[in-house]
C-alpha cells in the first residue's frame, strides 16, 4: 500500500494543502458551499450567507484570472465579505423588515394575554395551575382565588401566566 501511495504521489506530486490549492476556482466554490450548508443549518442571519457569496464571487475571479496569487485573492475575499456585510446592515437599518400581521404566531401561548377565564377549582395564592382550552398551564397570582371566579391572563411569562382577579 506504500508503494501505490508513492507511486500516487510521485506521479502527482505531493499531495498537500498549500497555496497552489487555495489558487483553484474550486476550493473557493467549495468553501462557498459548506458556508451556505452552515448557514442553513445553523440560522446564522445571513453573516455566512454573504460570505459563501463572497466565496462564489472570488471563484469566478479565480476561474477568470488565474495568475491572481494567494496574497491578492485571500485579502480580496476578506474585504468582499466585510464590504457585503456593510452593505447588508446599510440596508436592513434603512429598510426594515415589515412587521408581522401574526406577531403570536411562534409564542404558543401568548395569544391568550388579555383573555378571561372562569376557574373550575380553588386557586392559591402565588403558584398554582389552570386549565385553558386543552392545556394545562401554570399560573402565578397575587391573590388567591375561588372556584367560578373570573380571572384575567395580564401577561405569559415564559410557560406561566400572570392573574389577576376581573371585575
Amino acid at each position: 500500500m506504500t508503494a501505490d501511495l508513492t507511486m500516487w504521489m510521485t506521479q502527482f506530486g505531493q499531495v498537500s494543502f498549500s497555496s497552489s490549492m487555495i489558487l483553484m476556482p474550486w476550493f473557493w466554490w467549495s468553501c462557498a458551499g459548506i458556508l451556505l450548508i452552515a448557514e442553513l443549518t445553523i440560522d446564522a442571519n445571513y453573516y455566512l450567507l454573504w460570505a459563501g457569496l463572497s466565496a462564489v464571487i472570488i471563484g469566478v475571479i479565480q476561474w477568470l484570472f488565474p495568475m491572481l496569487t494567494v496574497g491578492v485573492t485571500m485579502p480580496l475575499y476578506g474585504i468582499m465579505t466585510l464590504s457585503i456585510l456593510f452593505f447588508w446592515h446599510v440596508y436592513i437599518k434603512k429598510n426594515p423588515p415589515a412587521p408581522s400581521d401574526q406577531p403570536w404566531l411562534n409564542l404558543r401561548g401568548a395569544e391568550h394575554v388579555g383573555t378571561t377565564v372562569v376557574l373550575d377549582h380553588d386557586l392559591p395564592a402565588g403558584e398554582g395551575e389552570i386549565r385553558f382550552h386543552d392545556t394545562l398551564w401554570k399560573t402565578q397570582s397575587g391573590a388567591p382565588f375561588r372556584k367560578g371566579d373570573r380571572v384575567l391572563i395580564t401577561k405569559l411569562d415564559g410557560k406561566v401566566y400572570h392573574l389577576e382577579a376581573k371585575q
